[in-house]
Protein backbone atom coordinates (compact mmCIF):
# COMPACT_ATOMS: atom_id res chain seq x y z
CA UNK A 1 0.00 0.00 0.00
CA UNK A 2 2.63 2.15 -0.94
CA UNK A 3 1.96 5.99 -0.22
CA UNK A 4 -1.57 4.81 1.28
CA UNK A 5 -1.31 5.47 5.30
CA UNK A 6 -4.37 4.62 7.33
CA UNK A 7 -4.27 5.18 11.10
CA UNK A 8 -4.09 1.71 11.94
CA UNK A 9 -1.19 -0.42 11.23
CA UNK A 10 -1.74 -2.77 8.43
CA UNK A 11 1.55 -4.72 7.92
CA UNK A 12 2.38 -7.86 9.58
CA UNK A 13 5.96 -7.63 11.44
CA UNK A 14 7.45 -9.84 7.95
CA UNK A 15 6.22 -6.89 5.76
CA UNK A 16 3.31 -8.73 4.20
CA UNK A 17 0.11 -7.35 4.34
CA UNK A 18 -2.62 -8.16 6.70
CA UNK A 19 -5.81 -7.84 4.46
CA UNK A 20 -8.41 -7.75 7.66
CA UNK A 21 -6.44 -5.31 9.20
CA UNK A 22 -5.95 -3.25 5.74
CA UNK A 23 -9.97 -3.57 5.41
CA UNK A 24 -11.00 -2.71 8.81
CA UNK A 25 -8.05 0.51 8.51
CA UNK A 26 -10.22 1.61 4.97
CA UNK A 27 -13.57 1.68 6.41
CA UNK A 28 -12.46 3.21 9.87
CA UNK A 29 -10.48 5.82 7.58
CA UNK A 30 -14.65 6.36 5.86
CA UNK A 31 -16.35 7.25 9.17
CA UNK A 32 -15.72 10.75 9.49
CA UNK A 33 -15.93 11.77 6.02
CA UNK A 34 -19.17 9.56 6.07
CA UNK A 35 -20.38 10.95 8.73
CA UNK A 36 -20.06 14.78 7.90
CA UNK A 37 -21.77 13.85 4.05
CA UNK A 38 -24.23 14.76 2.73
CA UNK A 39 -24.86 11.48 0.84
CA UNK A 40 -25.78 9.71 4.64
CA UNK A 41 -27.75 12.76 5.25
CA UNK A 42 -27.70 12.52 9.17
CA UNK A 43 -29.98 15.73 9.93
CA UNK A 44 -32.60 14.16 7.82
CA UNK A 45 -32.50 10.77 9.68
CA UNK A 46 -32.52 12.29 12.75
CA UNK A 47 -36.19 14.17 12.16
CA UNK A 48 -37.12 10.48 11.28
CA UNK A 49 -35.82 9.70 7.76
CA UNK A 50 -35.33 6.04 6.84
CA UNK A 51 -32.08 5.34 5.27
CA UNK A 52 -33.60 1.75 3.88
CA UNK A 53 -34.32 0.89 -0.01
CA UNK A 54 -37.75 0.33 -0.45
CA UNK A 55 -37.12 -3.37 -1.57
CA UNK A 56 -35.49 -4.34 2.16
CA UNK A 57 -38.42 -3.46 4.10
CA UNK A 58 -40.67 -5.18 0.83
CA UNK A 59 -38.76 -8.01 1.14
CA UNK A 60 -38.46 -8.42 5.03
CA UNK A 61 -42.12 -7.86 5.80
CA UNK A 62 -42.78 -6.68 9.41
CA UNK A 63 -39.70 -7.10 11.79
CA UNK A 64 -41.74 -6.07 14.57
CA UNK A 65 -40.27 -8.23 17.47
CA UNK A 66 -38.03 -9.74 15.19
CA UNK A 67 -34.54 -10.60 16.07
CA UNK A 68 -32.08 -9.14 13.49
CA UNK A 69 -28.21 -8.85 13.31
CA UNK A 70 -27.18 -6.20 10.81
CA UNK A 71 -23.54 -7.73 9.79
CA UNK A 72 -21.48 -4.75 8.64
CA UNK A 73 -23.62 -2.04 9.64
CA UNK A 74 -21.00 0.63 9.70
CA UNK A 75 -22.15 3.95 10.72
CA UNK A 76 -25.49 2.35 11.86
CA UNK A 77 -28.27 4.10 9.75
CA UNK A 78 -30.20 1.41 8.36
CA UNK A 79 -29.36 -0.58 11.95
CA UNK A 80 -31.48 2.29 13.56
CA UNK A 81 -33.64 2.06 10.68
CA UNK A 82 -34.62 -1.48 11.30
CA UNK A 83 -35.08 -0.50 15.02
CA UNK A 84 -37.45 1.97 14.29
CA UNK A 85 -39.69 -0.75 12.51
CA UNK A 86 -39.30 -2.64 15.16
CA UNK A 87 -37.12 -5.17 15.29
CA UNK A 88 -34.75 -6.28 18.02
CA UNK A 89 -31.57 -5.66 16.50
CA UNK A 90 -27.42 -5.46 16.77
CA UNK A 91 -24.89 -3.81 14.67
CA UNK A 92 -21.73 -5.61 15.26
CA UNK A 93 -18.87 -3.61 13.05
CA UNK A 94 -15.66 -5.64 14.25
CA UNK A 95 -13.64 -2.96 14.05
CA UNK A 96 -11.39 -1.18 16.54
CA UNK A 97 -13.66 1.64 17.21
CA UNK A 98 -17.63 0.96 17.52
CA UNK A 99 -18.54 3.36 14.11
CA UNK A 100 -22.48 2.32 15.17
CA UNK A 101 -21.73 3.40 19.20
CA UNK A 102 -20.45 6.61 17.84
CA UNK A 103 -23.01 7.58 15.44
CA UNK A 104 -25.95 6.21 17.15
CA UNK A 105 -25.06 8.03 20.12
CA UNK A 106 -24.66 11.33 18.63
CA UNK A 107 -28.13 10.92 17.24
CA UNK A 108 -29.60 10.41 20.84
CA UNK A 109 -32.82 8.25 20.53
CA UNK A 110 -33.49 5.83 17.57
CA UNK A 111 -37.34 6.03 17.88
Amino acid sequence: MAGTRYAARVEADDGTVDWRALNRANWDDRVPVHLASSFYDLAAFRAGADSLRPFEPAEAGDVTGKRLAHLQCHIGLDTLSWARRGALVSGPTGRRWNTFGACSSSMGSAR
